[in-house]
């Protein structure tokens, strides 16, 4: 049976939300113990909240556990507290083994010195010997991709190559545990992706991770358990997928679309966005927009666009140019129908954005960005945002021996 690498009981972090009152408690607390007695952290004073509450996990060798939660509700909190960052108020936390942790960017590193400093500085960090870095420093700088910059201060580098050069040097410390927070979020695709694959490679090889991220994707694709926590108190734990399913339904059924600021040129105005506020999978979706053009339109564009409201990924991007259909000129009130193809979307709510602009596509006129939710109801349960349906054959080839 695998032994257990992470083990948290009860555990339990406050913060206060007076910078002032925080420093007095914190003062207060000194001088308690110092005269030999222990201050109640189990009790909130003025000013505080718990950030966790009563919180218990276990991470076993060789898996991988995704933490899942909304914007706030202590995720990063926790990962800090399993590196050592924060104290518990509450609880107990027991580790077993070498610990690695990329939770902020740039965390650990200094930047007046060079990216080959930082490297052995943040490797002894994470416990590695100097020969030990020594030996990995090619593999660490070619995976990072810094490698004509290696030598250059780290505050002329960018946050992504930040992010590469942490996550490369701590992916090849030979860590037993990997803390992971949503930082990869600031790499490239082809980096992220690269990482995953790192992420599964050491996870095959006995090493266990704890990734916090709002990408449910990741969690199904790289951890086989999950916890869901809101407001500092444990939701749900267990299985990846079910987890993951859970928390998307509870992402839906709160609504909200993230919706961003709207550009608008007075020559042009919305009279009325109709649509299907919900639409089952496998439906055309049909939205008729009625228009005043104040003033001529040279070349007008309409463009919309369908983002997915668990991790806010685009699912179906298209403007009027792509199918030729072209204008002039437009001028007065008008009606606008748009109809797509089939949708085979999963169960979720996905904002709608829909945008004019005039003779090219980044010359927005008006622009309403992830404003209307679209719920759409699927009973199918599958893996990413579109469902599209694959048919897979495999037949045998016969062996050299069988050719007469």
């Amino acid at each position: 049976m695998a032994k257990a690498v992470v083990h948290c009981e009860r555990l339990g972090k406050k913060f206060c939300r007076s910078l002032k009152r925080s420093m007095l408690y914190g003062m207060a607390d000194i001088i308690t113990e110092y005269v030999g007695r222990f201050p109640q952290t189990d009790l909130l004073r003025q000013g505080e909240f718990w950030a966790l509450d009563d919180v218990n996990l276990e991470v076993k060798q060789g898996e991988s556990l995704g933490i899942l939660g909304s914007n706030g509700s202590g995720k990063t909190t926790l990962l800090k507290l399993l590196s050592g960052i924060f104290m518990p108020d509450t609880g107990k936390i027991t580790l077993n083994g070498r610990t690695g942790a990329l939770i902020d960017v740039g965390a650990g590193f200094h930047p007046v010195l060079t990216g080959r400093e930082n490297v052995y500085m943040n490797g002894m960090i994470l416990g590695m010997s100097e020969r030990e870095v020594r030996s990995r420093f090619d593999e660490i700088v070619e995976f990072a991709g810094v490698g004509d910059f290696i030598d250059m201060p780290l505050k002329n580098y960018s946050s992504g190559m930040y992010v590469r050069l942490g996550f490369a040097v701590a992916i090849h410390a030979q860590v037993d545990v990997l803390l992971v927070d949503e930082v990869l979020a600031v790499g490239d695709l082809a980096f992220v992706t690269k990482c995953m694959r790192k992420i599964c490679e050491f996870q095959r090889n006995g090493g266990s991770i704890i990734l916090v991220t709002h990408q449910i994707k990741n969690v199904k694709f790289c951890c086989n358990r999950a916890l869901w926590i809101e407001r500092g108190v444990v939701q749900q734990t267990g299985g990846a997928l079910e987890v993951a399913n859970a928390y998307e339904a509870y992402m839906s059924n709160q609504g909200g679309t993230g919706a961003e600021v709207f550009l608008h040129d007075d020559r042009v105005e919305i009279l009325k966005f109709d649509y299907p506020k919900s639409l089952r999978a496998g439906e055309r979706l049909v939205i008729d927009v009625e228009l005043m053009f104040h003033r001529p339109v040279e070349h007008p564009i309409f463009l919309l666009h369908v983002f997915s409201g668990t991790d806010e990924s685009l699912v179906l991007s298209h403007h009027s140019d792509l199918e030729h259909c072209t204008w002039d000129r437009l001028e007065g009130r008008l009606q606008l129908r748009m109809t797509t193809e089939p949708l085979y979307l999963r169960k979720g709510i996905y904002p709608i954005s829909f945008a004019i602009s005039e003779e090219l596509m980044n010359n927005e006129l008006i622009g309403y960005h992830r404003t209307y939710p679209l719920q759409v109801e699927n009973e199918r349960e599958f893996y990413g945002n579109l469902d599209g349906r694959v048919q897979f054959e495999v037949e045998s080839i016969p062996s050299a021996s069988t050719v007469g």
